[in-house]
Formats: C-alpha cells, structure tokens, sequence
C-alpha cells in the first residue's frame, strides 16, 4: 500500500520467495521445510513493517498448526538486510561517474546493492559498472570487451582523481 516512486523500472516494492526446500520424500509429511524470502523495498517503504506484517501472519497460523501438531510453528532468521538506496543527479559522486563514463543521465533501478549501507554509513555513493543488468544474473551472463575497456577508463580516471567536485 505504499504510494509508487515512478521511475523506477518496478515503481512499488517486491516481495519473492526464492527457494523453498522440505522433506525427504514424496510420500513423507515433511517433518521441516524452509523458504527464504526477499523484499527488494523502495526508498518509499517501510521494510521493518513489511516483515512485521509476515511475522504477524505467521503466528495467527500457530494456533491452529498446534492443535493438528504441538511442536509446529515458524521460526525465522534474518540472513541479510540492505536498505534501500535512492541517490541523486545532483550528488557530487553521481557527477564524478557522469563525468568519468561520459554519461549524461540516470537510471532509478530496483535491484538490489550494498550502495544503501555506504550512503547510511556517510560515504559518497553511486552505483555503476560494466555490462547491463539485462545481461547479469542469466545462464549466459557477459560483459563485452568494449564495456570492459569503458570500465577500465572510468577506473583509471577514477584513480587520477585526487578529489571529488
């Protein structure tokens, strides 16, 4: 229910289960089964509420898994949190990389980074790289040798600079 932060390409938060594993069998009653679940929250959501909003759900089921099995339940176990990032044109490290890549624009994208725990920490904080997220996360992820040598300009420029804007 959060208000949408247009120009993002998925302008609302997510939330996915990725993996589920349970049992030993196809005919066996698990005696436990895991998932794991991510949000991928916007800088508009509130990711402590949305995980709240699960926990809450999960023990109004409790009470009548026990009557079927009393040791039933859910436990859960935060492997990983990041928080958002939401950056800006203006940011003096955004113009660096503008000026390094030659680029000109920017791009709001909704996957996730550990761009926001460098932005909450103080530090100056822009996220870019070689290849397009189009390409990354597939069975036949690539960089091309042109993006590969745009990167390694932008790092040497990046090095022989002494100080930001």
């Amino acid at each position: 229910h959060e208000p949408r932060f247009e120009g993002f390409d998925v302008p609302f938060s997510t939330a996915s289960v990725g993996q589920f594993h349970g049992g030993i069998a196809d005919n066996v009653v698990p005696r436990d089964a895991e998932f794991r679940y991510e949000f991928r929250d916007l800088p508009t959501a509130n990711a402590a509420q949305m995980q709240a909003e699960v926990l809450a759900y999960a023990k109004s089921l409790e009470p009548a898994m026990k009557k079927v099995a009393p040791d039933a339940g859910f436990g859960f176990e935060t492997i990983c949190e990041i928080p958002s990032f939401l950056g800006s044109k203006d940011d003096a490290a955004t113009r660096l990389a503008q000026r390094l890549s030659g680029e000109t624009g920017t791009t709001l994208v909704a996957f996730g980074t550990e761009a926001g725990l460098f932005k909450n920490a103080g530090i100056p904080t822009v996220v870019c790289g070689p290849g397009s997220i189009q390409q990354a996360h597939q069975p036949d992820e690539f960089v091309s040798l042109e993006q590969l040598g745009r990167c390694e300009a932008f790092m040497q420029g990046l090095a022989n600079t002494q100080s930001m804007d």
